[in-house]
């Protein structure tokens, strides 16, 4: 976490946003709080990641914001203009730009408000969106590298990889997106090694597979059509989550 304060006395209330569990969360502060509240919009996996406490999720929701949103309006909570910015943020980015299955008519009608209440959507999208010539070549790096099995295409890359690149595992991490155009399939997934020798795996579908399950399968959780799991360094079984996602198309179509 970047900027995090050190505060060493008790912390009345912990909230956590987009997040399904407590040790999800990267802050160290989150274990100095007498209580906890989340707002989020993950499927609830209930093992291994229970939530004890009064929370908000809606689950058909595209993304956390438009949750928070409605709650501060609901509850007469003001809305100042660096609220504002910081709510639409979220609501782009976890729409990926109004484009996502799960984008609805209140998406785009929470999006007018919060620009009507001051977000700027121009600078939001040019700032959020800006690609430094690093991330541009690793991206075409990954297509070049990603592969096909069945239906499914995939990518593993490994932290020397993406290290050649000057990219920092937070930034390669994210861009699983690179590889949903590279093969006519529906599916796709992306293994990247993290710093302590572990795999980020990240699952996604264009057709409307719930890859969710495949995820829950192996201890990992996210969205219906948008979903994660970590594979520990003594068990890097890559073809089993290659193979539950060919299966999971089998099963559903």
């Amino acid at each position: 976490m970047d900027n995090e304060v050190d505060i060493k006395e008790p912390l009345d209330l912990g909230i956590l946003v987009d997040v399904s569990c407590l040790k999800r969360v990267e802050s160290k502060l989150i274990n100095n709080c007498k209580g906890y509240i989340k707002f989020d919009h993950h499927c609830i996996n209930k093992k291994g990641e229970e939530f004890p406490y009064p929370y908000y999720v809606d689950e058909n929701r595209i993304a956390c914001t438009e949750i928070i949103y409605d709650f501060l309006i609901k509850y007469g909570f003001p809305i100042n203009k660096k609220c504002c910015s910081a709510l639409y943020l979220g609501l782009v980015t976890d729409s990926g730009r109004f484009v996502y299955h799960g984008t609805s008519k209140h998406t785009f009608e929470v999006a007018s408000s919060l620009i009507k209440k001051g977000a700027d959507p121009v600078r939001i999208l040019d700032i959020c969106y800006h690609e430094s010539k690093e991330m541009k070549a690793f991206k075409a790096y990954m297509k070049s590298k990603a592969k096909l099995s069945g239906d499914v295409t995939y990518l593993i890359i490994n932290e020397q990889e993406y290290k050649s690149f000057d990219l920092p595992y937070e930034e390669a991490s994210e861009l699983v997106n690179a590889i949903a155009g590279v093969y006519p399939c529906h599916s796709y997934v992306y293994f990247i090694e993290s710093p302590d020798g572990s795999y980020r795996v990240e699952l996604r579908s264009n057709k409307l597979y719930p890859v969710i399950k495949v995820a829950q399968q192996m201890g990992g959780g996210g969205h219906q059509f948008a979903a994660g799991i970590t594979l520990r360094k003594d068990n890097l079984n890559f073809k089993e989550v290659v193979l539950r996602m060919n299966k999971l198309q089998v099963y559903t179509k």
